[in-house]
């Protein structure tokens, strides 16, 4: 029986392309082939693999597993998110793929507009108020939730 690494991604973790050259120098470090399981689909990651070769292998197993095209989903086929943040300076209201990213975002364009004092700009809480969720490129609604539709995703 041999060992080999495999990685699996989260929802919160980066996108598969921000990923994979690090997957990329990890065969190259070990001499060894590494396996990275995302979104149901296993891809084995060579050292003479390149990222585009390895994103359209990711991207033909998704619609032959029966999953979406991802090259036609709203940009990377993540959910998007309705959020409203209330600091001190402002209510704002950021369409994002999580939490942490409709916090980074707002507090980096407050920082770069220079708006309010440096102490305000701060995230205090996060609501959540509606998802645009995709599924087999339909937009899929739940009854128990906000439904979000972004016009010209």
């Amino acid at each position: 029986m041999k060992q080999r690494l495999l990685f699996e991604g989260e929802l919160s973790d980066p996108e598969l392309d921000k990923v994979l050259p690090k997957l990329i120098s990890k065969a190259i470090e070990t001499e060894q082939d590494v396996y990275v399981r995302w979104n149901g689909v296993t891809l084995r990651v060579s050292s003479t693999d390149t990222v585009d070769m390895l994103m359209a292998k990711y991207n033909e197993q998704l619609i032959v597993n029966g999953m979406y095209d991802r090259l036609k989903a709203p940009i990377d086929g993540r959910d998007k998110h309705l959020y409203r943040i209330k600091n001190r300076l402002a209510e704002f209201y950021i369409v994002a793929h999580s939490f942490d990213e409709a916090a980074n975002e707002m507090k980096k364009r407050l920082d770069k507009a220079d708006y309010g004092f440096t102490s305000y700009r701060t995230v205090p809480g996060i609501d959540h108020l509606a998802v645009q969720h995709f599924y087999n490129d339909k937009q899929s609604f739940d009854d128990s939730e906000a439904n979000l539709i972004i016009v010209g995703d």
